[in-house]
């Protein structure tokens, strides 16, 4: 392979992880905001922890997804069993993204989560550890 092609195909990748990124932090940004018309809340300080965990848990829901479908193509193309596990993996972190939403506690109907830095913490480095692994699967 030239090296113009390895560098179009480097940045092809880039321009999918820089859109995945600006999606994700959007989509965030967005959910968020509904998630602070949904409900009041009774201090500030409640309502900016459960805003963060909204915003952290809707990044990670685009990133995952991407990742999923990343993994699922290569495990498409290449059935073997670490392209399998890559794929679950990222299922099972899409579908802790997807549970672990305040937006879909509120829908359901349950109480909201309770307060504190853990509250949104785990999703902020599980954001970190999705967009590294996904970084890395595009090249």
């Amino acid at each position: 392979m030239n090296l113009k092609q390895r560098i179009k195909d480097l940045m092809t990748g880039d321009r999918i992880f820089t859109t995945v990124i600006l999606s994700g932090i959007v989509f965030g940004g967005l959910s968020a905001y509904m998630g602070s018309l949904l409900f009041l809340a009774p201090t500030q300080f409640f309502e900016s922890v459960v805003l963060a965990k909204i915003f952290f848990t809707s990044f990670n829901i685009i990133i995952l997804s991407a990742l999923t479908y990343t993994y699922f193509s290569i495990y498409r193309e290449v059935p073997t069993s670490m392209s399998r596990g890559l794929t679950m993996f990222s299922a099972a972190l899409l579908l802790y993204a997807l549970t672990s939403s305040p937006l879909l506690h509120i829908y359901t109907g349950f109480d909201t989560i309770t307060v504190g830095p853990f509250t949104y913490v785990p999703d902020m480095f599980v954001s970190i550890a999705a967009s590294v692994i996904f970084y890395e699967s595009q090249k």
